[in-house]
């Protein structure tokens, strides 16, 4: 099955490389894309977030392609990082409150961010 995060990303974008900025073979949001989905992050306690672009970037990799954590490329950062993220913002709703803004906000049908 799916992961829910994908799911949502299908229904949302039009296709891959629509959404992505390509930087040599790795894929990442763009700085505007980011600052669309901040609103929806949770707030930071005592200690600053690993880079948001970077890890979400790679927790989308990830899934997209079908990889395990551990074989996350590394220019995305640990992949305990990736997968921590990844189940934290799955288990307290983050991803469903980002793409549920997103959606909400959405002029063009077709391509979101």
């Amino acid at each position: 099955t799916k992961p829910f995060l994908l799911i949502l990303l299908d229904s949302l974008f039009s296709y891959y490389d629509s959404y992505f900025c390509v930087e040599g073979e790795l894929y990442y949001l763009s700085e505007e894309q980011l600052e669309k989905m901040k609103p929806y992050f949770p707030k930071s306690h005592d200690k600053a977030r690993v880079c948001d672009r970077k890890v979400l970037s790679g927790i989308m990799y990830v899934l997209k392609n079908g990889l395990m954590w551990r074989d996350a490329p590394k220019e995305y950062g640990s992949y305990k990082t990736l997968y921590n993220r990844y189940y934290r913002w799955s288990l307290n709703g983050t991803f469903e409150r980002i793409f549920k803004g997103l959606a909400s906000e959405a002029v063009d049908d077709f391509k979101i961010l």
